[in-house]
């Protein structure tokens, strides 16, 4: 019986490690894309500034409720999902 669990707690252990992996290569692919417009639109970015963002950051992260993912249609997207604008935010 102990055994089993502590398999249990060793499986649920690794399925948060792959879904934290998951986020920090989303995070990562998109803060690329969103420094880049920046750039484009400021300029130059302060590197002072980069030091305080971190793809491991997960405050946009609702880790409860109910998700569907709608496999078809991602596979059939190309290209990555658009980035919010500042206009679209207010």
């Amino acid at each position: 019986m102990r055994r089993r669990h502590q398999e249990q707690q060793t499986e649920q252990a690794l399925c948060l490690s792959l879904v934290t992996n998951a986020i920090i290569t989303w995070n990562t692919a998109y803060l690329e894309l969103a420094l880049e417009r920046l750039s484009q639109r400021c300029g130059r970015v302060d590197p002072d500034l980069l030091a305080h963002i971190s793809p491991a950051l997960m405050e946009h992260i609702n880790p409860y409720g109910t998700y569907e993912f709608p496999v078809e249609a991602e596979y059939a997207r190309t290209g990555y999902r658009p980035l919010r604008t500042v206009e679209a935010e207010g």
